[in-house]
């Protein structure tokens, strides 16, 4: 009797821990979170809503309102700039980065300086300490022209604290289980309590695989800055006025029209070995087709003369009456 009592008590146990944790579970929101490959499953309803989620904000007696939570945001930034001296404004840019702790994640520079048609672009992505996020951003105009800026911030707290719940769930689950196991004495036991503690250390790595990523996202600001090379920089004018949009209209079908000389010059020093011998061979082609002209329209005149000469032979020989000769004088006796 007592062997059979050892052998029932880890099962017990185990049913124990189960529904512990499917209480954990509800607890922690009304669905489940689950990765791509696993069966999205609902939670059944918890007897205490509110316990394990993210918690509703409260109001102070003066209305506001207020919670007990850090508020989680991920904050990016889209830039572009310019500058006259490309080379120094990107070591600038660099130097600027290490100051404020941060990091270049990528960056790609593209393009050369002859010409504004085929100018130097750089492009980069930043990661900085949120903390420092608008303070870099303040800093960038000191050495570029930014004529563009675009910032966004998106709310995470809710999805942030939930994923941390359901991660402490899980370890203590984890907890529980290697307990169990340790007091299994049963094969089928031990094998349930494996398959379980299987499952659960998976659903940890993947959520705290989650945690970090959101944690780097938070911590560190993206931003990305797009740097291009130009001859002249562009100044802020106001833009409302008709005299002012006149001007702008102007400036850029001239700009345009230089940028398109340059390139069809550079086009043109490209293009000019080729052109060259393209040159040659037409000329070739125009000279062996006026010789050949020449021989064709000799030999029309030289057949055309002898047509003539043949059919000329014939009028020549035809007959020819002859004279009449003068009447033949007879002789006759001299009566004297």
């Amino acid at each position: 009797m007592k062997r059979t009592l050892s052998l029932s008590l880890p099962a017990l146990l185990l049913a124990l821990l189960l529904l512990f944790g499917a209480g954990c579970s509800a607890a922690s929101g009304n669905k489940a979170y689950a990765p791509a490959d696993r069966e999205y499953s609902e939670s059944p309803p918890s007897s205490n809503p509110g316990a394990g989620s993210y918690p509703e904000k409260d109001s102070d007696p003066d209305g506001a309102e207020k919670t007990s939570y850090e508020q989680k945001k991920i904050l990016r930034a889209s830039v572009t700039a310019e500058s006259l001296k490309f080379d120094e404004a990107v070591d600038r840019f660099g130097e600027t980065v290490t100051v404020f702790e941060g990091y270049i994640g990528s960056s790609e520079i593209s393009g050369n300086s002859l010409g504004s048609s085929a100018r130097r672009r750089a492009y980069f992505t930043v990661r900085v300490p949120a903390a420092s996020f608008r303070q870099f951003l303040d800093a960038l105009p000191d050495f570029l022209n930014v004529t563009s800026e675009r910032t966004s911030s998106e709310d995470v707290t809710q999805s942030y604290y939930e994923t941390q719940s359901r991660l402490n769930s899980l370890k203590i689950q984890e907890e529980r289980l290697l307990t169990l196991l340790e007091q299994a004495e049963d094969l089928s036991s031990i094998l349930e309590i494996e398959t379980k503690l299987s499952d659960v250390r998976w659903q940890i790595e993947y959520y705290d695989s989650m945690m970090r990523s959101l944690d780097n996202k938070v911590d560190y600001a993206t931003v990305d800055v797009t740097l291009y090379e130009v001859v002249e920089l562009t100044e802020e004018v106001d833009n409302d006025t008709f005299l002012a949009r006149i001007g702008n209209a102007f400036r850029g079908s001239w700009s345009a029209f230089l940028s398109f000389l340059q390139g069809l010059v550079i086009v043109l020093i490209y293009l000019l070995p080729i052109l060259i011998l393209a040159a040659l061979i037409v000329l070739i082609v125009l000279l062996a087709t006026r010789k050949s002209r020449k021989e064709h329209r000799a030999r029309k005149l030289a057949a055309r003369q002898y047509y003539q000469n043949q059919t000329a032979a014939p009028q020549t020989s035809q007959y020819v009456p002859a004279e009449p000769s003068a009447p033949r004088q007879t002789q006759t006796e001299d009566p004297s």
